[in-house]
């Protein structure tokens, strides 16, 4: 029982970093896609 819980544990901070991750790598890439498109503006 508590060999399952800490495994889902670990599971859960694993997925929570995996996601933090994506998420400020999206951010990066929607700042850089929006500089790309305002160069091509002006």
């Amino acid at each position: 029982m508590n060999l399952k819980l800490s495994i889902t544990l670990i599971g859960i901070i694993f997925l929570k970093k995996v996601i933090a991750k994506a998420l400020s790598s999206e951010r990066k890439l929607i700042k850089t896609y929006n500089q790309m498109k305002k160069k091509k503006l002006e």
